[in-house]
């Protein structure tokens, strides 16, 4: 389970360098058509970018292959708790400290949903208080409440007092807002902010994007031979009205000097280079983001744990011999997941946490962090090649491959009916005070 710190972390650079990205290629190599669809695809990938993990393991370099694997949600393992007793992330989640952090997050997440929905009730209420017409298929809204012209899906809401010639130029333009289907990208957009209030990169992008609305609505309205300077005058006259932000909004801070350049540019055209290296960049994202483990190997240290037995911790290190390891067969998503004691991952993490103790030497010493474990579930059901990607200390880590290698058989998973080799990933927290 991804914690809340790393998610913001990982959600701001990923709105960093999307926004990077749009700036240095997209507003310069493509036309509006695309740049809308990066503005509002970037934004989603950095709401989703977190919590994808692809795992990259020694056989990468190796023996050429790309294994996936399969995430267990991280254990927290408390030391300073009677007896070893740990608690799971979940219950850390929604208690202690960490509780409030969190309670936090989804407080304001929660309040930015309440102001989505109040600025849609608020748009409902101007369309039953108001004076309503049709125009072919779309519905005009004449309100006193309105100070500037806006319109929502197929809605077109008007001020009062608007003279023949500029009800025509604004119905035109809103109609550009209506067919290129830009509340769907505003509305969008406000979903993302709702887990993304935190991003300053979305709410630049999501500004970008409406700027882009206006210009593609104004470059309509001008080809449909409408003077330049009677429009600049009307988007003057509108410029200091209010209206909803989730509206398409005709006073959307354009000046004359972007119409112009708007005008000159309406028809940019798409870079091929452009495309290949904004898609480069997101491909490039994603892996930096999203890649987990280490393609080093350190010797193998053995110990002694119970009479008659030992185990192999295998650590971050340099190089290992994979020789004589039966292939695992690579995947994206097995069809059928192993099955541990007739339940799912989530009963093998309450087992281990049954079964973890935390060493008194790493306690007094004051030693805690997070260990991130890779095993795989082999076609027998036994538990082999225990790993420790990612150690904190000889003491843990040793502690941690001891509970695994100890685990019972699981039920084998399957891929188009046969059996196959599954790899887990497992993060758990050792933690004191």
């Amino acid at each position: 389970m991804i914690q809340l710190s790393e998610y913001v972390v990982k959600s701001l650079l990923c709105g960093l360098a999307f926004w990077g990205l749009y700036k240095l290629l997209a507003e310069k190599l493509l036309s509006y058509d695309y740049q809308r669809r990066y503005i509002v695809f970037s934004s989603f990938f950095t709401l989703i970018f977190p919590f994808i993990r692809i795992s990259v393991l020694n056989n990468l370099l190796t023996r050429g292959e790309f294994i996936f694997s399969i995430d267990i949600p991280a254990l927290i393992f408390r030391g300073d708790v009677p007896g070893g007793a740990g608690i799971s992330s979940v219950e850390k989640l929604l208690s202690g400290e960490t509780s409030i952090v969190f309670r936090l997050f989804l407080a304001v997440s929660l309040l930015y949903l309440l102001y989505i929905l109040a600025q849609i009730a608020f748009l409902f209420l101007l369309h039953k208080k108001g004076d309503v017409s049709r125009v072919n298929e779309l519905e005009v809204i004449i309100n006193p409440r309105v100070k500037s012209p806006f319109s929502f899906f197929r809605w077109i809401f008007l001020k009062p007092g608007m003279n023949k010639n500029e009800i025509e130029q604004v119905i035109c333009h809103e109609s550009s807002h209506i067919n290129r289907g830009h509340s769907l990208d505003i509305l969008a957009m406000s979903a993302i902010k709702i887990f993304q209030w935190f991003n300053p990169f979305v709410f630049l992008l999501g500004k970008s994007l409406s700027s882009l609305h206006e210009y593609q609505a104004d470059s309509d309205v001008l080809r449909k031979g409408y003077r330049l300077e009677d429009y600049q005058q009307l988007i003057l006259s509108l410029q200091f009205g209010i209206s909803p932000l989730l509206a398409n909004r005709l006073n959307n801070s354009l000046t004359i000097k972007r119409l112009l350049q708007m005008k000159k540019s309406a028809t940019k055209r798409n870079s091929v280079t452009g495309m290949i290296l904004l898609s480069a960049g997101t491909l490039i994202l994603l892996f930096f983001i999203s890649v987990t483990g280490n393609s080093k190997t350190r010797s193998i240290v053995k110990e002694k744990l119970t009479p008659g037995t030992e185990t192999s911790v295998q650590v971050a290190s340099s190089s290992s011999d994979t020789t004589n390891q039966e292939r695992e067969v690579p995947f994206l998503m097995v069809e059928q997941k192993p099955k541990f004691q007739g339940g799912d991952e989530n009963t093998f993490t309450q087992w281990v946490y049954s079964q973890l103790k935390f060493p008194k030497e790493a306690k007094d010493k004051g030693i805690q962090g997070k260990i991130t474990v890779s095993f795989m579930v082999k076609k027998d059901g036994s538990v082999s090649d225990v790993k420790v990607l990612r150690g904190v200390h000889e003491l843990l880590d040793k502690e941690t491959v001891r509970v695994i290698s100890s685990s019972p058989k699981w039920t084998p998973g399957k891929e188009k009916g046969e059996v196959v080799n599954v790899r887990y990933n497992f993060p758990i927290i050792f933690q004191l005070k």
